[in-house]
């Protein structure tokens, strides 16, 4: 018998006689042994979650209910049988998904979430807050307001009322918002809207931005989290060089463990006292430092959950177009004019991606509307990513022009007109010198026949209506050699014709393409729609 059982002996082998002389069918007790060895005792305690393998297990026992005393009778350790959880996800998390919110709550929703960049730390703090609170304020770069409001949309189980902070002039903010969404840029602008809409929880994306404590932000960050019982801090790079930019961090998180900027640079910064005063480059204590940091944040590595990952992550990033107003005037026009010369019915044919997209002057416009948010979103990436590389695909070399402005110093370029020769010494470029980070490609020249492992990272800049030329383009990364999960990200002007090309023209070409060309996944059939639907489309 294993131990701690109170089971004396076995009649017949159908039946186990309990100390108190209950019958317990064998059965029963050969489910519940092995749902204790799949939930092992911690603390002298069993807590057994109300998880989908555990119900199934129980549910093969007749008469036997999930509340049901029995279980505790065979053992003399505490057994604690927990309620089932209110659904509030759409989709199932990865398991160090899950740990992650349970890091969470043992820590009553104040911590910080330090994964590597593609595992997933939005839904992770999403599904804490989805669990525990009823109004959430999210902090986050401009560049990444519109992709929250995606990821709200597509985890949550109910119709999340979703509010985003634009500009610096105060507005009426409706009584039944559930998340606010505010850049940086403007927090100390609105935060009386924000005092107003009164958060129980803070969601800092990329925590990092509060490191410099002279900052306006910085100060404007801290004062409204201050009394505040729930703050998530979410970084994949929390400490870029040194510890004293940590500071700010832990202490939002955990004021009473870190209430004091000087003793923590005295402590942890290496001080150093010279003729120009007190000088904290350095670090120092850091086993004593790794040690309280257990309990504020966590970490996980892609190489460290490889497993639980798919070959391919695509998400869609959704931009604010710029010229706006430049853009529905050229789609009014042109619907106008369709209308005028061709009736009715052309009109409407027009009106679908495909008309559209023949014209080409949408599309253009797209780009152009989509650039300041891309360039903001790249920037973002390699501040964030110091020791990562990303491919760029584009169309247009108007665009390849605008990306070289910004990062001629640390990016290659392969064209059209890139001679044979020259490619070859690119690609080994991006390869192999780490001062490259970015690779550009003209999606029609650079999407075949060469191999970019040295990322893991691939973005769609602009949006084409032939399927293949993006999964060829994707698999420029998914090679033999690529070591990690790779994650692929449509860029999307809201509300243009990018969308509609993928759900009206990429959706429906895709299907043909796949049955018509062998080796190609089936689950590749509904990538664009699923895209669309706001979901992060997963395939092994």
């Amino acid at each position: 018998m294993m131990k701690n059982m109170k089971v004396t002996y076995n009649i017949n082998e159908k039946h186990f006689i309990l100390r108190c002389g209950e019958k317990f069918p064998k059965k029963v007790f050969d489910t519940l042994t092995y749902i204790k060895e799949i939930n092992q005792p911690k603390d002298n305690k069993l807590i057994i979650p109300h998880t989908e393998t555990n119900t199934d297990i129980l549910k093969t026992l007749s008469g036997f209910n999930w509340s049901d005393l029995a279980f505790k009778k065979l053992y003399d350790i505490p057994v604690v049988i927990e309620e089932p959880k209110i659904k509030v996800l759409n989709h199932d998390l990865f398991a160090y998904q899950e740990e992650g919110v349970s890091f969470l709550d043992q820590n009553n929703g104040r911590g910080a979430i330090c994964d590597e960049m593609g595992l997933g730390k939005t839904v992770q703090s999403l599904a804490w807050c989805a669990r525990h609170t009823k109004r959430t304020l999210i902090v986050c770069p401009a560049s990444v307001k519109y992709n929250w409001e995606k990821e709200i949309n597509f985890w949550l189980v109910s119709n999340k009322k979703v509010f985003i902070l634009n500009g610096r002039k105060s507005e009426e903010v409706p009584d039944d918002v559930d998340y606010m969404i505010v850049n940086y840029d403007i927090v100390a602008h609105r935060g009386n809207d924000i005092v107003d809409f009164n958060p129980e929880a803070i969601i800092i994306d990329e925590f990092h931005y509060v490191k410099e404590s002279k900052t306006k932000r910085t100060k404007a960050v801290k004062l409204l989290c201050k009394g505040r019982e729930h703050i998530i801090g979410l970084s994949g790079t929390p400490i870029k060089s040194r510890p004293l930019e940590f500071f700010n961090m832990l202490s939002l998180i955990n004021p009473i463990m870190f209430p004091s900027w000087w003793k923590y640079a005295q402590q942890y910064c290496d001080a150093k006292h010279n003729r120009f005063g007190w000088e904290f480059k350095g670090a120092s204590n850091i086993e004593e430092l790794n040690l309280l940091l257990i309990g504020i944040m966590i970490r996980r590595l892609k190489k460290d959950v490889l497993k639980d990952l798919p070959d391919k992550i695509r998400s869609t990033v959704p931009i604010e177009l710029s010229n706006r107003a430049k853009y529905d005037r050229a789609k009014k026009d042109f619907l106008a004019y369709t209308l005028q010369e061709h009736g009715l019915k052309k009109a409407e044919k027009a009106s679908n991606a495909e008309g559209v997209v023949k014209k080409g002057a949408l599309r253009r416009l797209a780009i152009e509307g989509k650039m300041k948010g891309i360039i903001d979103w790249l920037k973002d990436f390699l501040e964030d990513n110091v020791d990562e590389k990303i491919i760029l695909f584009t169309i247009h070399k108007q665009t390849i022009k605008d990306l070289m402005v910004h990062f001629s110093d640390v990016a290659v370029v392969i064209e059209g007109d890139t001679p044979a020769k020259e490619r070859t010494k690119i690609v080994e470029k991006f390869q192999n010198n780490k001062k490259v980070k970015v690779f550009i490609g003209n999606m029609m020249s650079a999407g075949t026949g060469i191999t970019l492992t040295a990322s893991s990272t691939v973005c769609f800049l602009e949006i084409d209506y032939i399927p293949n030329e993006f999964l060829q383009a994707e698999d420029r990364a998914h090679r033999i050699g690529q070591k990690d999960s790779v994650n692929v990200y449509y860029f999307l002007g809201k509300d243009s014709i990018d969308e509609e090309i993928m759900i009206d023209i990429l959706n429906p070409k895709m299907s043909v393409f796949n049955r018509v060309i062998d080796g190609k996944s089936e689950t590749d059939s509904n990538i664009f729609e699923t895209l669309m639907e706001g979901r992060d489309e997963k395939t092994k």
